[in-house]
């Protein structure tokens, strides 16, 4: 019982650091597509002021 112990915990860790890691892909992406739209907003603003 006690030799698996370790490799559970390790395995815990394992997975730990995992989700941190897909959570931080997951940010950026997230991250990335705001600020494409907020480009995109930016823009047609601009086309926006200038046309009138």
């Amino acid at each position: 019982m006690v030799p698996f112990l370790v490799p559970a915990s390790k395995l815990h860790m394992l997975q730990v650091r995992i989700g941190k890691y897909m959570d931080l892909v997951v940010n950026r992406a997230v991250e990335d597509s705001i600020q494409q739209e907020e480009a995109a907003l930016l823009q047609s603003d601009a086309a926006g002021l200038q046309l009138t």
